[in-house]
């Protein structure tokens, strides 16, 4: 009997760390002037351990046809975000009780808490996107070698050639025929 008071108590406090949580999501969206759809606000509630709301497997289905999660993740870690920051600005206590509904929240397990600990990474920009990118790239490029145009006009990397059979490591210049004139070959080659 006292277990399953100390479960249902500790359900409750994650109930109501939820509740708060998505109470200041919805605010900072109407602060911002970003919309949030139906969907998008009852997935907010989703949790695969039970049934938070009457339809959320259907509106779970829904948004996994009609949404894209990252960009959903990244909307609702923003709004986490500055939601957090105003907390922090308006009163020591909403500090305390958003530090105390994380921790709550922390001992169920709930979608919401994907777009919690992302809010907690600092935000990412077009330039730290675009580094990041770049160094995948280059590392991408660096482990499969350089990339070489065949004679037949296609690219390789270092390995025979699935349209012609050629297999020397030797990069030779295309030369226009009739079946590669109008082929898009790169008129360039990458720095090594």
């Amino acid at each position: 009997m006292v277990d399953h008071d100390k479960s249902s108590a500790k359900h409750l406090r994650a109930q109501k760390a939820k509740e708060f949580l998505i109470s200041q999501i919805i605010e900072q969206a109407r602060r911002e002037n970003v919309l949030l759809s139906e969907v998008e606000q009852k997935m907010l509630y989703f949790t695969e351990a039970e049934e938070t709301l009457p339809d959320i497997y259907e509106v779970n289905e829904q948004f996994e046809r009609e949404y894209d999660n990252s960009v959903y993740e990244k909307k609702i870690a923003g709004l986490l975000r500055n939601a957090h920051r105003r907390n922090q600005q308006e009163s020591p206590t909403r500090k305390d009780r958003w530090k105390q509904a994380v921790a709550d929240l922390r001992k169920e397990d709930h979608y919401l808490l994907v777009m919690v600990d992302q809010s907690l990474q600092p935000a990412s920009d077009f330039w730290t996107d675009l580094k990041w990118a770049s160094v995948l790239a280059g590392t991408s490029i660096a482990a499969v070698g350089p990339i070489e145009p065949c004679f037949c006009g296609t690219l390789k990397a270092r390995e025979q050639c699935g349209n012609c059979g050629d297999s020397s490591v030797t990069p030779q210049t295309p030369t226009p025929s009739s079946s590669t004139r109008n082929a898009a070959v790169p008129s360039w080659r990458p720095p090594y």
